[in-house]
C-alpha cells in the first residue's frame, strides 16, 4: 500500500477485488469501506464477529460517512490529535444529534480550498455552540471544556482530505495498479512458494496457517463462484 493498509483495503474492497475487511482498526469506518468484519468480545480466532455495512451503519446506526469523519476528526488518529478533552462517547453524541459531520464532507466535495477555509469557520462557531450550550438537551450535559479546546483551523482540509481522498494503489494518478479486479480467487500455490520463500516457513507451518485463515474464504468464494455461474 503507497499510504494507510486500512485505505488501501477499502479501496480493494469498493473496487470488488476483495469481499470484505477484516480489520480492528476503527479508521476503515471513515475510508468507506462497504463491508467491514470485526471479532466479537475479543475472539481473536474470529468464531463470532461483527458485520458492518455502508447501508447498515448509515440506516441502522444513523451514522453517515460525514459523521464518521467528524468522529475521527474530533477523537484524533493517525493523522491528527483531535481536540483535546474530547472522547468518543462526546464525539458520538456530536455526530448522533447534529448535521454538523455530514455538512462538512458535502462541503469539502464541493467547495474549493478557500471556499471549504471560510465555510469551516461557521461550522466551529456552531460545534462550541453545541457543545458548551447543549441547546436542545440532545448532549445530556454541557461540553463548556471542550468547546473552549477547538484547535484553531479545525478542521484542516489536508487532514479531511486524507480520509475522503486517501491514497491507494487504486487512486486516480497513482502508478498503474497491480490489481487484477476481474480475478478474485488467489492463488494458493504461488501463495505457499511466497510463504516458503521469503517467510522461511516450513510445509508444515503453511499448511497450519492456510487452513485456518486461507482455506476457508477460498472455497466458499470457490462455491459462489460456481452458484452464480448455474444461477445465469
Amino acid at each position: 500500500a503507497p499510504s494507510e493498509a486500512e485505505a488501501e483495503l477499502a479501496a480493494m474492497n469498493v473496487h470488488g477485488v476483495i469481499d470484505a475487511v477484516m480489520t480492528e482498526d476503527s479508521d476503515i469506518l471513515v475510508f468507506g469501506a462497504p463491508c467491514i468484519i470485526r471479532s466479537a468480545k475479543n475472539d481473536k480466532n474470529y468464531l463470532n464477529i461483527q458485520v458492518f455495512t455502508e447501508d447498515g451503519l448509515e440506516h441502522g446506526c444513523s451514522l453517515t460517512r460525514g459523521d464518521r469523519l467528524l468522529i475521527a476528526l474530533l477523537v484524533g488518529g493517525d493523522y491528527d490529535g483531535g481536540v483535546p478533552g474530547c472522547g468518543i462517547e462526546i464525539a458520538h453524541k456530536v455526530a448522533l444529534h447534529s448535521k454538523i459531520g455530514q455538512m462538512m464532507l458535502d462541503a469539502f466535495l464541493s467547495m474549493t480550498p478557500d471556499e471549504f477555509s471560510e465555510w469551516a469557520k461557521e461550522l466551529v462557531e456552531d460545534l462550541r455552540t453545541l457543545l458548551s450550550t447543549n441547546p436542545y438537551n440532545s448532549l445530556e450535559r454541557r461540553y463548556k471544556a471542550v468547546a473552549d479546546r477547538i484547535p484553531q483551523g479545525f478542521p484542516q482540509r489536508a487532514v479531511v482530505s486524507k480520509y475522503v481522498h486517501a491514497f491507494t494503489s487504486l487512486s486516480a494518478g497513482a502508478a498503474a495498479s497491480p490489481w487484477d479486479i476481474s480475478f478474485y480467487q488467489p492463488d494458493l500455490a504461488n501463495l505457499a512458494d511466497f510463504c516458503r520463500q521469503h517467510l522461511g516457513w516450513e510445509d508444515d507451518a503453511i499448511i497450519e496457517k492456510m487452513y485456518g485463515g486461507v482455506w476457508e474464504g477460498t472455497y466458499l468464494r470457490a462455491l459462489c463462484k460456481v452458484s452464480s455461474t448455474v444461477l445465469m
